[in-house]
C-alpha cells in the first residue's frame, strides 16, 4: 500500500492531480516597483490547494490558497500582510499563471508566470 502522504518530495502527477501544499515563495518586483515605497524583494508562506480541471490535471489545473507576505518599505519598516492567491496550470503543473492580492499593502495585488522544474 502507497502512503497518501509525501514530504520533501510530491510526485507531479499527485501535485497537480489534487493535493495540498505549504510553500515558501521568493518575490522579486521589477524595476518600476520602486514607486511603491516598498522593497524589491519578499517572502511569501503559506499553503495551497490543487484540484485538476482537464485530463487529471495534466492539460489544465487550478490553485487556491492563503498566504503571508514578509515585505519592508524602503525605510526598514515591515509591511507584512495576509492575502489569497489563485493560479492557472498547465503542461503537467510546469508553466501557470498566478494572480495575488494581498490585504492592508501597498502593495495590492500582482500577477506572476510561474515555471516548475520537476
Amino acid at each position: 500500500m502507497v502512503s497518501p502522504l509525501q514530504v520533501l518530495f510530491v510526485n507531479p502527477v499527485r501535485r497537480y492531480g489534487g493535493s495540498v501544499e505549504l510553500f515558501a515563495d521568493p518575490e522579486w518586483g521589477l524595476t518600476s516597483y520602486r514607486y511603491s515605497r516598498l522593497a524589491r524583494f519578499a517572502l511569501g508562506t503559506g499553503a495551497r490547494a490543487y484540484l485538476p480541471l482537464d485530463e487529471y490535471g495534466e492539460y489544465l489545473s487550478v490553485s487556491a490558497g492563503a498566504r503571508y507576505l514578509i515585505r519592508k518599505d524602503l525605510e526598514g519598516t515591515s509591511r507584512n500582510a495576509w492575502g489569497v492567491e489563485a493560479g492557472l496550470h498547465t503542461l503537467f503543473g510546469i508553466v501557470g499563471l498566478k494572480g495575488t492580492w494581498q490585504f492592508g499593502t501597498e502593495g495590492g495585488y500582482s500577477i506572476g508566470l510561474v515555471l516548475r522544474y520537476y
